[in-house]
């Protein structure tokens, strides 16, 4: 016989007052260390591994976190479990805002006009003969210095017999 979890009440943490040390989970006002220490723990001991990483979670850290609670201190796992969800929205959020600007890129150049794509093209046949132009700048410089400063310097070494007097 196997156990499922079909926990499917979800607390609603408001309210969270460090001044005042309050809470309010589901309407009801709590003293803040006491939910933190038995009430939460005793909510979030309830998930398996994977039911930890839902929103059920970070919608109870969130505001907790928000009013500047260190909650790896008493939820650990809850804690992890905010900071994975927390990255991978902001992952998400990044990889939307990539695919939004490769289909603006996609859209403007479908609806290029053939001005547009003749004049690019030319700028494209310029960039690469002036690149052309540099590199045979580079290669004739090199060519025409032909042996290093060393090289003459070497030269002028062996003409010297040491043997001779």
């Amino acid at each position: 016989m196997t156990t499922k979890n079909t926990l499917t009440w979800r607390i609603a943490v408001s309210d969270v007052d460090t001044k005042s040390n309050t809470i309010k989970i589901d309407g009801q006002e709590h003293d803040l260390g006491f939910a933190l220490k038995f009430l939460l723990p005793a909510y979030f001991s309830t998930f398996d591994s994977k039911t930890i990483q839902s929103d059920n979670t970070f919608n109870a850290v969130e505001p907790l976190v928000a009013a500047g609670i260190k909650v790896s201190n008493f939820l650990p796992m809850a804690a992890e479990a905010h900071r994975d969800l927390t990255y991978r929205r902001q992952a998400e959020a990044r990889e939307a805002i990539r695919q939004a600007e490769q289909q603006a890129i996609r859209f403007a150049e479908l609806n290029k006009t053939s001005d547009q794509v003749e004049r690019e093209r030319l700028e494209a046949e310029a960039r690469k003969k002036h690149l052309r132009e540099q590199s045979e700048l580079i290669r004739s410089a090199g060519s025409s210095l032909k042996t290093s400063r060393a090289s003459q310097m070497l030269a002028g070494i062996e003409d010297i017999n040491l043997l001779d007097e």
